[in-house]
């Protein structure tokens, strides 16, 4: 199901029937899946690392460990949010890994994608509603030459 369409459905929601808002919030939801449990708990029991610990490993399998630009994923968590749990990358250094060094002659970056998300909004009779947001999730990061201006 492309944007637009999943847009229109949206939409169309303060007018639909409570039965057609709950098969459109079950078409929805797929889309706005959370990251497998087993994921989360490898993310929230690895150890807090910076910079200063990082040592590249070519033989690893994960790309954050191997980058120019090294970061660690978190979890961001809320309740009000759908889905409640988004994982996060967080730059390690703020220069990039330049032949084994911390060079700060580069800048590590963040690199974003913008995600769809429902965030909970209270409505009359103490029930809830969703409204539909774009928000901007760091996925990675890479090395840049710094900025001139």
């Amino acid at each position: 199901m492309c944007w637009s369409h999943r847009h229109m459905k949206l939409a169309a929601w303060g007018v639909a029937s409570d039965a057609r808002r709950c098969r459109q919030w079950r078409r929805l939801h797929r889309h706005l899946r959370e990251p497998p449990p087993q994921l989360v708990r490898e993310i929230e029991a690895s150890p807090a690392r910076s910079c200063g610990d990082f040592a590249p490993s070519p033989a690893g399998q994960h790309r954050n460990n191997r980058a120019l630009s090294p970061w660690r994923y978190r979890v961001d968590y809320n309740s009000a949010r759908r889905p409640e749990r988004i994982v996060v990358a967080e730059c390690l250094c703020d220069g990039c890994i330049i032949h084994g060094e911390h060079d700060t002659g580069y800048n590590s970056v963040p690199v974003r994608r913008t995600m769809l998300v429902l965030w909970a909004e209270p409505c009359g009779g103490g029930g809830l509603t969703y409204a539909a947001r774009e928000i901007e999730v760091a996925v990675a990061c890479t090395c840049v030459v710094p900025a001139l201006f």
